[in-house]
């Protein structure tokens, strides 16, 4: 029998959940098995529950893995742009563009499995909210901070209405233009904002 280390397993568990995340958010929790996500990580079906009691422990650590995932593209790259005039304009840049909508399985996991979340049984969702919560503030204070914290919150809720919308939509042309409209309003919002304090 071969004996692995504990860093093996340990490397093997982040792989699992990294794909998970990646696999959740492209096919949603009833999209994929726990078979294919093992199979995404390169591991046999069997592995699973040497590293989780049942798929709903792994969805809750995937989630958190995709929000921090999620903060660390999006908003990272948005916050170290210089192609908008506000940090909340540079934030709806990089989130309501083309790549984004293009590949939900490297983005926001809200927009891509938010429906999904609120049919959780109550308990997951419990273990999920100070990681959900954790990161609507670090949007907030991505977009300017506390003092525009509702227009930050207003924002982000219109930032993934029209991401979602602009998925759904089976008409090219209408995805763009609800990605460009939401986009070139909520800059414009923004900068009016930084111009008036």
């Amino acid at each position: 029998m071969t004996r692995y280390s504990k860093d093996h397993k340990a490397k093997s568990r982040e792989r699992i959940v990294a794909e998970a995340a990646k696999a959740l958010r492209q096919k949603g929790f009833d999209g994929i098995g726990v078979a294919d996500i093992m199979k995404r990580a390169g591991m046999t079906h069997g592995g699973f529950y040497a590293h989780f009691p049942s798929k709903d422990a792994l969805i809750v650590e995937a989630i958190a893995h995709a929000l921090k995932d999620s903060h660390e593209g999006l908003v990272d790259r948005a916050t170290s742009s210089d192609q908008a005039s506000t940090k909340l304009g540079a934030l709806v840049g990089e989130y309501l563009s083309e790549p984004h909508r293009d590949h939900p399985e490297l983005g926001c996991p809200i927009a891509a499995t938010g429906s999904d979340i609120a049919r959780l049984d109550p308990e997951i969702q419990k273990q999920i909210k100070p990681d959900l919560e954790a990161w609507v503030e670090s949007y907030i204070a991505a977009a300017g901070g506390e003092a525009r914290s509702a227009t930050g919150l207003t924002a982000i809720c219109a930032m993934i209405g029209a991401m979602q919308l602009s998925r759904m939509t089976a008409d090219p042309a209408l995805s763009d233009r609800i990605l460009d409209q939401v986009r070139r309003e909520l800059q414009d919002r923004a900068g009016q904002d930084a111009a008036r304090s």
